[in-house]
């Protein structure tokens, strides 16, 4: 029997709430999901009544294994329980599965609803890839044809001399990011409305006026904050170590230039930039001062300048109307990329469509119509995941660390307020280059 720790003995225990266990690797999570899914149905639930989401094959076959032996101990010390022995007779067949097969399954149950043939199946890796580049191919002939001054601006910020490849893994890699959002292509919309937004704001306000602007500038300060802190540390140090007022006056100095430089922060960007410019500590003078301690102020010293350096070559390359005008430039091309997007994406669902495939992101966002419809106010439940809603008593979600938003508004539907058991660490995020969203 093992022995659980309180954490995880509340984990196990607490009913009739959504619960979020985070824990990091090695603690035992799928331990505790395991031990959580035995004791309920000890206490006579159904396996029937439990939806079990993993994110990959190889852990909901390894689940259901723990699963059957969890069952198969209990069943030796209740021999004459039928309802266990039931429920180790349905395990085979219960819903521990990926979200791709819980999704495949609802959408064979229901392809008339969505407009689907009934012999849809899931595409292969190399169906999808040569679909997906006759369809790229296809978009880019036509803009080359069509496509306005921007469209070939944004084109070459991309492209080679000898192909357009790499303009092409751009989008191809876009595409397959914004499809972990529920409404893609809305989503891209609001970006471009965003990106304008922030042009108007550097043309009229200042850089510092824009959502990254304000995030530059507060790097800014937390950094010269922490330079700060080290120069005066450093200045404690040497006036310990000193062997003369010349030991210590570089150090004075450049704490003082350090607090020249916050000052010059809250004037705003190029005031900021030209302080940066002109930020030239003294030499240090270290004559006669202990090796070690000479060597300990040069250190720390550079420690700082290099900081400072480094915010000034990543942040502030630019005068203020050259940033401007690249927020102007982003704003401009982000239209003709989102217009490329949107015409690959109707042609790569019409030859899906045409073929009857789907593949793994249809399978997500099939899902989603199928139990959410999008309302000013959100989404709302439909008939179907209200009545899908009543078919769980509990739903549990290994490793949600991976989960995206799209897919946690699948879970969000299907699942009430007092019934989702998610575990997961977001340290373990393997996921994020798929938008996998860890804050959710």
């Amino acid at each position: 029997m093992p022995v659980w720790t309180e954490s995880q003995k509340r984990a196990i225990e607490t009913q009739n709430r959504s619960l979020l266990v985070s824990a990091g690797a090695g603690s035992g999570k799928t331990t505790v999901l395991t031990e959580r899914i035995l004791r309920r149905l000890v206490g006579g639930g159904s396996v029937d009544r439990l939806l079990v989401v993993t994110f990959t094959k190889s852990a909901a076959a390894d689940m259901k294994e723990k699963l059957y032996a969890a069952l198969s101990r209990a069943i030796a010390a209740r021999p004459n329980d039928r309802h266990l022995r039931s429920q180790l007779y349905r395990l085979s067949g219960a819903r521990i599965c990926t979200i791709h097969s819980f999704c495949y399954e609802l959408i064979r149950r229901n392809f008339a609803s969505l407009g689907l043939s009934p012999k849809v199946r899931v595409a292969d890796s190399a169906e999808c890839a040569i679909l997906s580049k006759r369809c790229i191919t296809e978009t880019l002939e036509h803009f080359y044809e069509t496509g306005g001054d921007d469209f070939f601006a944004l084109l070459g910020n991309f492209d080679s001399e000898k192909s357009d490849e790499p303009f092409v893994k751009l989008l191809l890699s876009c595409y397959d990011r914004i499809r972990a959002y529920p409404d893609y292509l809305g989503f891209l919309d609001q970006v471009a409305a965003g990106l304008e937004d922030e042009r108007d704001r550097a043309a009229q306000n200042g850089v510092f006026a824009t959502a990254a602007g304000r995030i530059v500038r507060q790097e800014s300060a937390r950094i010269l904050e922490r330079t700060l802190e080290k120069a005066r540390a450093l200045l404690d140090f040497v006036s310990t170590v000193a062997v003369s007022e010349r030991n210590i006056a570089p150090i004075e100095a450049l704490a003082d230039g350090l607090e020249t430089l916050s000052g010059a922060l809250e004037q705003g960007y190029d005031a900021f930039r030209d302080a940066l410019g002109g930020f030239a500590p003294p030499r240090l003078y270290t004559l006669q001062m202990d090796v070690d301690a000479a060597e300990l102020l040069k250190k720390g010293k550079t420690e700082i300048v290099d900081s400072v350096r480094k915010l000034q070559k990543d942040c502030y390359a630019l005068p203020e109307a050259d940033a401007a005008a690249d927020f102007a430039a982003t704003a401009r091309l982000f239209r003709p990329l989102v217009g490329v997007l949107r015409d690959y994406d109707a042609r790569f669902s019409a030859a899906k469509r045409e073929r009857r495939l789907v593949d793994f992101s249809d399978l997500e966002h099939l899902t989603a119509r199928l139990l959410a419809e999008r309302h000013e106010e959100g989404y709302v439940r439909t008939p179907l995941c209200r009545k899908l809603q009543d078919a769980f008593d509990e739903i549990c979600i290994d490793e949600y660390q991976d989960v995206n938003r799209l897919q946690d508004l699948i879970f969000s539907s299907v699942s009430k307020a007092d019934n989702r058991f998610m575990v997961g660490d977001v340290k373990q995020s393997i996921y994020r280059f798929r938008l996998a969203d860890p804050r959710i």
